[in-house]
Order: C-alpha cells, then sequence, then structure tokens
C-alpha cells in the first residue's frame, strides 16, 4: 500500500510541474495560448472566412484596426478563461491514468473521474461556441 502511495505522490508532483509550466509558456507566449494560430476547432479556422495567419488569426477580408483590436482582446479573455479549465482536465486526465494503473481498478471511481472530465469538457466547449459566435458578430457575418 505504501508503494502505491509513493507513485501516486510522484505522478501528482510531476502533473503539478506540468502544469506549472504549461503556465508558465502561455504567460511567455504574450496569452496566444495553446493551439497555435487558428482561432479555434474545425479545419482552416472558424466559419467562411476565418483563416489562421502568422502571430494570430485574421478575416479572409479586410478588417479594421478597430475589429482587429476587438477580436485580439476577446481571443486573449477566451483563452484566459479556458486555460485554467484545460489544467484542470489535464489534472483529472493524470489521475483516471492513476486509477486505471490500479492492480483491480475501481470502476465507480473511474466512472466518477470520467464524468468529472466529460463535465469540463463540456464546459470548453460552451465557452468555445460563445467565443466562435463572438468573433463573427465582430467580422460581420
Amino acid at each position: 500500500m505504501e508503494k502505491g502511495k509513493t507513485k501516486y505522490g510522484a505522478v501528482l508532483v510531476v502533473t503539478i510541474a506540468l502544469v506549472f509550466s504549461a503556465s508558465l509558456a502561455l504567460a511567455g507566449r504574450g496569452g496566444r495560448g495553446m493551439g497555435g494560430g487558428g482561432m479555434g476547432p474545425g479545419q482552416g479556422g472558424w466559419g467562411q472566412g476565418m483563416v489562421p495567419r502568422q502571430g494570430g488569426y485574421g478575416y479572409a477580408g479586410s478588417l479594421t484596426a478597430e475589429q482587429t483590436q476587438k477580436l485580439q482582446t476577446l481571443r486573449e479573455a477566451y483563452l484566459q478563461e479556458i486555460t485554467p479549465l484545460r489544467n484542470q482536465l489535464f489534472v483529472k486526465n493524470s489521475e483516471l491514468r492513476l486509477l486505471w494503473a490500479e492492480t483491480t481498478p475501481d470502476q465507480e471511481k473511474i466512472m466518477a473521474k470520467q464524468k468529472e472530465m466529460n463535465e469540463i469538457q463540456q464546459q470548453i466547449q460552451e465557452k468555445a461556441t460563445k467565443h466562435q459566435l463572438e468573433a463573427r458578430s465582430i467580422v460581420g457575418q
């Protein structure tokens, strides 16, 4: 039993270190966050006309400076909003892997942890949908 606690402690320390380093990486990139240059899920950005660009994202047509600034502000707010959720999801995933690694996995614990992860993923998806709709309202689509 003591060996299992030691293994759990070691994985927890590594998980916390990874979350911390991911947070530092986000801060060092000027708030651009994970996911590179695209605006969101799907191939080629969001919806018709939205395309990934170097250092961010853009609209295939021409945007005013005000629209560009609004989109950038919106994206930074979105990333700040979902980063804690993504970090939580990462930790929950690590915890789930530990549950599966036990010699006799506890089905109830695994199902409960999966449910927690699904709830976090749903929150992220709702925020992504809201963000997409707000971005479209800025560019007038």
